[in-house]
């Protein structure tokens, strides 16, 4: 399943949720075997509605966290204001399936967000090549002018506390895409 960059506006956050989740819902059978997560080329954005929209793979309770320079922690999960809500929630029908994650240089800021969701989480293997090296948080503070600077003020970590701020390096490193989609069918594959 692809999973693109999303830099819409906030009203439509719900509706690129949704539009993951009812992709997930057409796929999803009782005999599947595993989930690809594509974060390939998803240079980022708005990282709420896509974990929003992955949350049947990816599951509840904190995702990963934002981590300011003296230490302090913000979670990431459903509750937070900017997690958009799916109006009809999907349910798997495996809960906690295997996942595999592919990455590449040019999964960035967001898109990393999404993939550093996945990193703690159970039966899941990241493939493909390290990610762009973007994964922070940005705040935009308004000067006297009328203009906007945007400065980082945290790095991301993931649900175990590993916090990262650099390339999200891949568990299994595949720089060819075609072997880094068949390394991973072959591990969803293995019993």
């Amino acid at each position: 399943m692809k999973i693109s960059a999303y830099s819409g506006i906030d009203s439509d956050a719900q509706g690129h949720a949704e539009t993951i989740q009812n992709q997930i819902r057409r796929a999803d059978s009782p005999n599947l075997r595993g989930w690809i997560v594509d974060l390939r080329g998803n240079t980022g954005g708005n990282m709420w509605p896509m974990l929003a929209g992955v949350e049947p793979i990816l599951g509840e309770g904190i995702l990963g966290y934002f981590i300011d320079p003296e230490g302090n922690t913000s979670p990431w999960n459903k509750n937070t204001i900017f997690y958009p809500k799916v109006t009809f929630p999907y349910t798997l029908y495996k809960p906690n399936p295997k996942v595999a994650v592919l990455t590449d240089r040019v999964t960035a800021s967001s898109g990393e967000a999404v993939a550093i969701a996945f990193r703690g989480r159970p039966n899941t293997r990241s493939f493909g090549k390290p990610t762009c090296g973007l994964s922070t948080a940005n705040r935009g503070f308004s000067l006297t002018n009328g203009t906007v600077l945007f400065l980082t003020v945290s790095t991301m970590a993931d649900r175990t506390g590993t916090e990262y701020g650099k390339s999200v390096e891949p568990d299994v490193l595949e720089a060819n895409q075609q072997l880094c989609l068949e390394k991973a069918l072959a591990w969803l594959r293995e019993p």
